[in-house]
């Protein structure tokens, strides 16, 4: 990503695509909640509860 410019990252080529820049923001933003608070917040957790675990 280094080597692209500005414009280049915030492209899109047709009205069905996203640009490398709203990919990189939500692969951060889909981490960022998979990461905070794990023990407690997402589906892993809710099915150990079930299990027993």
């Amino acid at each position: 990503m280094e080597q692209l410019t500005f414009d280049e990252l915030t492209a899109d080529d047709d009205a069905r695509s996203n640009s490398i820049a709203v990919i990189v923001k939500h692969l951060a933003g889909n981490m960022k909640s998979r990461w905070t608070d794990f023990t407690r917040s997402d589906g892993f957790s809710r099915l150990a509860a079930l299990c027993g675990g």
